[in-house]
């Protein structure tokens, strides 16, 4: 992916996200925290990447 260095509150979010998404599928448990943790992630990364689109 690629962050924009001009906005550095979205490139955080964006790697908290990543990191949720893949320290929830090195769980082997998948339980409905770890399947509701993986969905908000990638809802917020397809929001921020919307927005950030918007902006350029």
């Amino acid at each position: 992916m690629n962050y924009d260095n001009n906005n550095f509150d979205k490139n955080v979010l964006m790697i908290l996200c990543e990191g949720i998404i893949k320290i929830t599928n090195c769980v082997s448990d998948s339980s409905e925290i770890t399947l509701i943790l993986q969905i908000i992630a990638i809802i917020s990364l397809f929001v921020i990447s919307i927005f950030t689109n918007e902006n350029n």
